[in-house]
């Protein structure tokens, strides 16, 4: 069983090069129906365990409004701080401008005001409808919240599950088990989903991963059958594999990456900031070799000093709005800690594995926390 084509064609000429999750669905919660189609073919007797509607059209609602709010949020306060931004680049090259369109200085004086006078406005907008961002973060919070749940009911009922792969009664009770406690899930988080947040964020020793109480222990050991080895082996590839490669998206060196735009911002930051006590020295010097006040060179250099203030002001804005050097971070320690617990799981017997599984969802569970967390304290303010 564990050695099926995970599809049709083969990538074995690639040897250790390959991917080994390059044809397995990313798709951990068979949100799509191409996914579907898939473990319907391959994991036949598996997939009604695997597939659960109700699940996947909570976890859509909320995915779709996440994204929705997460965008409305971060666009106000990207205009906002790229406006203000402008507006003190073109104060910073005024006295330049002035000295060599002295007839366009009023126009050069109101872009200047009106660019700040926007970004202030939007700024002051971000900060009084601050409930985009909450609104982003609960619907984020269900969402992953509910991944979890789905993982933690399989991990929590294994031996049932296996069961049910070759038992309709089994199967009928299975589902109605599981839609049960995914309705009262529901209904305790959405009655105070703030509390949730809150509750969620201060649990820095992460003691509360689990959704339902009777999960906080480990399950009864299961027997062992080719149905459980099934069920561990879509685990294995479902929870680490489809993280793995999520989390190895998100740190790839790409321009979406959040590490290489962390690691940028800071370039780029760290040389503007060299070039202030530069240009303080420049100015000094033109001082003391008596250069007046409007000595060209003198203005250009007071402007350039000025712009790479602005510039340094705005990256840094961006990159707290953002959090990229938090999620660079984040994800280089979900990364690490989830090929530890892979290779623990494959190197143990079944209660082993279990128990890897168990600490996944503790470390999904942290890596949602450090993600709330962050975004909390995020604004697109200079």
């Amino acid at each position: 069983m564990n050695d099926e084509p995970l599809c049709e064609a083969s990538d074995n000429a690639l040897g250790f090069l390959a991917d080994p999750l390059s044809n397995w669905p990313n798709d951990d919660l068979l949100l799509d129906e191409r996914t579907r189609e898939y473990f319907l073919k391959h994991h036949a007797a598996a997939f009604p365990i695997l597939d659960w509607p109700r699940l996947r059209d909570l976890f859509n609602r909320h995915e779709d409004l996440a994204n929705s709010y997460r965008d409305r949020s971060r666009r106000s306060g990207m205009i906002a701080v790229a406006a203000t931004t402008v507006g003190l680049l073109i104060t910073a090259f005024s006295p330049v401008l002035n000295a060599v369109l002295p007839s366009f200085d009023w126009l050069i004086g109101i872009s200047a005001t009106l660019f700040i006078v926007i970004g202030s406005g939007l700024a002051l907008e971000y900060l009084i409808r601050g409930n985009m961002k909450y609104r982003w973060l609960a619907n984020r919070l269900w969402t992953e919240r509910t991944r979890q749940f789905y993982f933690q009911y399989l991990i929590q009922n294994l031996d049932v599950a296996a069961k049910a792969m070759n038992d309709p009664e089994a199967l009928t009770a299975l589902v109605r088990d599981r839609d049960s406690k995914l309705a009262e899930y529901k209904k305790i988080t959405m009655a105070s989903i703030r509390e949730v947040m809150d509750r969620l964020s201060k649990d820095r020793a992460a003691r509360d991963p689990w959704l339902v109480d009777a999960w906080r222990s480990p399950p009864a050991l299961p027997a062992t059958s080719e149905n459980l080895s099934e069920l561990l082996h879509i685990l294995q590839r479902q929870r680490f594999g489809i993280q793995k490669r999520y989390v190895g998206h998100k740190l790839a060196q790409t321009v979406n990456s959040p590490a290489w735009r962390a690691s940028v911002t800071a370039i780029v930051s760290n040389v503007l900031t060299l070039v202030l006590p530069l240009t303080a020295l420049a100015i000094a010097f033109c001082i003391l070799f008596g250069h007046s006040s409007n000595d060209p060179l003198l203005l250009g250099l007071v402007a350039v000093q000025a712009a790479a203030a602005a510039i340094v002001a705005g990256i840094r804005a961006f990159d707290v709005g953002f959090r990229w050097s938090d999620d660079g971070n984040r994800y280089g320690w979900y990364l690490a800690r989830t090929e530890e617990l892979e290779r623990t799981f494959l190197a143990e017997g079944v209660e082993g594995k279990i128990e890897a599984l168990r600490q996944m969802e503790r470390a999904s569970y942290e890596e949602l926390r450090l993600f709330l967390q962050a975004q909390n304290s995020a604004h697109f303010l200079i």
